[in-house]
């Protein structure tokens, strides 16, 4: 079995070798270019991997390992290294789904291409920890914590927010985004992570092409060229919320 990381090289590696042909007709051409973003979209996933789980020593050293990083992986065997990329292997593959990159690849159409990518979302939990960002980005800058419009199922928790907006009950939703983003300083152990984490999610919500995101990703660039407040990118990320947890709600049904 070829290695995730090998196969998704490959993959991008054809893609590109596609888009190089000055043969493809424009409606190919976009094609591909979508399964470039898309397979781009998987390899964030990858990369940032450990940020979506808590990082152990025991899972950076199983993910360093699989990624080729160690040049002296623990004074182990070979044959154990070997097993080890396979157990971690396997276990990524499930969530980032075994014939994902082949689906996305081999995509005749961009509703093949669609398909592939919402499972993949939803089975990575990709979607979910996007989702969970936003919804600690409202509750932060509107103050609904507790009691407040969203069910915060599965949210990822962010250190020490209700002691920042205590401490800054007068600013602007604006001033509390630019807080919300940004390092500053923490008694926690984790200082400094959460942050890091915040803004690889926001970038990943900024440059991916998730549709479940896609009002919350005009507004944002709205805002960026000061075409709108931000009060209007929060409207903009209630109302992606609000759809996501009824399509959600839907499929449970």
């Amino acid at each position: 079995m070829m290695m995730l990381w090998q196969k998704l090289g490959a993959a991008l590696k054809k893609v590109q070798g596609r888009l190089n042909s000055s043969e493809l007709s424009e409606e190919v051409r976009e094609l591909e270019l979508s399964k470039l973003k898309a397979l781009t979209e998987v390899f964030y996933y990858i990369e940032n991997y450990l940020l979506w789980h808590e990082p152990s020593d025991d899972l950076m050293k199983k993910y360093n390992l699989w990624a080729g990083r160690l040049k002296e992986p623990l004074n182990m065997s070979k044959d154990a290294v070997r097993a080890s990329n396979n157990r971690f292997n396997a276990e990524i593959e499930r969530k980032v789904g075994e014939s994902t990159i082949d689906s996305i690849v081999n995509s005749s159409s961009h509703e093949e291409l669609k398909g592939a990518m919402e499972q993949f979302r939803i089975s990575s939990g990709l979607r979910n920890i996007k989702r969970s960002y936003l919804v600690d980005l409202l509750a932060f800058c509107t103050q609904k914590h507790g009691g407040g419009a969203f069910s915060l199922r599965n949210p990822m928790y962010l250190i020490d927010i209700l002691s920042d907006l205590t401490a800054k009950v007068d600013l602007s939703p604006e001033e509390k985004f630019l807080i919300f983003q940004a390092n500053h300083d923490r008694t926690s152990a984790k200082y400094g992570q959460e942050d890091e984490g915040k803004r690889v999610i926001l970038r990943g919500i900024l440059e991916h092409d998730d549709e479940a995101f896609s009002t919350t990703k005009e507004a944002f660039r709205l805002y960026n060229s000061s075409q709108i407040e931000f009060d209007i990118v929060l409207l903009a990320i209630e109302s992606d919320l609000e759809t996501l947890d009824k399509s959600s709600e839907r499929r449970e049904g």
